[in-house]
């Protein structure tokens, strides 16, 4: 976790703040590259407690999230690609609602939610990535 020389609070339902990173971590990772890693950041950017989640993505048969289609992936019932079959046991919210949940549920907090793609220069090679971001606000 990043260290701050002031004190900061964040105000909000630890429940529902764990339901919205459980539901982004089960997305990306029906989505992932077999094999590949999920990576967790947490940072402070501009007032805000960053949560940040990575996930690679092949570039067949879906590549991501088209930059014109991230607002409607939190859309209720939208669903950019078919549902995943593996995970339907460990899926709380189905049907496309998942991400239109963790949007709402940091809404709520007062929060920001962003899901895109990002290109990942990091490893050994370049790879197609989708990024999920939480932006928590913090009060000092």
């Amino acid at each position: 976790m990043p260290s701050h020389k002031t004190q900061h609070t964040i105000c909000v339902d630890l429940e529902k703040i764990y339901l919205a990173i459980e539901e982004i971590l089960i997305n990306a990772y029906k989505y992932s590259t077999n094999k590949s890693q999920i990576n967790i950041f947490a940072n402070v950017s501009k007032g805000y407690f960053c949560i940040s989640v990575k996930n690679e993505v092949p570039k067949e048969p879906y590549g991501g999230i088209p930059q014109d289609m991230e607002k409607l992936v939190i859309e209720p019932f939208f669903r950019l690609h078919p549902p995943v079959e593996d995970v339907i046991s460990i899926e709380k919210f189905g049907l496309g609602l998942g991400l239109t949940v963790v949007d709402y549920l940091v809404r709520k907090h007062n929060g920001l939610f962003f899901i895109h793609n990002a290109i990942d220069h990091t490893g050994n090679r370049v790879s197609n990535c989708v990024l999920s971001e939480i932006f928590l606000p913090m009060q000092i």
